[in-house]
């Protein structure tokens, strides 16, 4: 397999802000969409979405979807579907849901894509408690997930661990005293 050659622009050379989004859902605006592929034997489509703060632009994050599956391709396009209704007049929500159903493939979905360029949408960063990583320190920390919606996300749910049976034995009066009022 040859490599292919690429050049730097003095843009690409110019150091990166290092401000990125919080855990949490943001409200942010689309900067950039490019679809690509993975090199492998059976390429795997993609489409990146890089967004940004809309008040500030200071912050950078980005989210991509996959095609790869049915369930990855009908995840990613209603997404994708959910951004262009979120971003349309109330009045004009289902014509437009319905010029998206009309794309057949990821080519015309690329086309389209890139009237979404300024438009707003909702950035989560969560982290992922089924993947780690090691940073430079050599600290175990929690890889992160970055999703992008057409809508607000609801709020995570978050469960408490069921409260282990008690054995111990009832306190002590004084113990009672002690605690009153804590």
């Amino acid at each position: 397999m040859s490599k292919a050659n690429v050049s730097f622009s003095d843009e690409d050379k110019q150091e990166m802000s290092g401000e990125y989004f919080d855990l949490g859902a943001h409200k942010v605006q689309i900067m950039l969409v490019e679809f690509g592929a993975t090199e492998d034997a059976e390429p795997r489509v993609w489409v990146d979405f890089t967004v940004t703060d809309p008040e500030t632009q200071t912050k950078e994050g980005k989210a991509r979807l996959w095609f790869h599956t049915a369930g990855a391709r009908k995840y990613s396009f209603n997404i994708i579907k959910g951004i262009f209704v979120h971003n349309s007049a109330e009045d004009k929500k289902q014509a437009i849901s319905e010029k998206v159903d009309k794309v057949k493939d990821t080519d015309e979905l690329d086309k389209l894509c890139q009237l979404l360029i300024g438009k707003e949408a909702w950035y989560e960063v969560a982290e992922d408690p089924t993947r780690t990583y090691q940073n430079d320190k050599g600290e175990t920390k929690a890889s992160l997930n970055k999703n992008i919606t057409g809508y607000e996300p609801a709020p995570r749910k978050v469960s408490a661990p069921a409260a282990a049976p008690t054995t111990a034995a009832p306190a002590a009066d004084s113990d009672d005293e002690v605690m009153a009022g804590f």
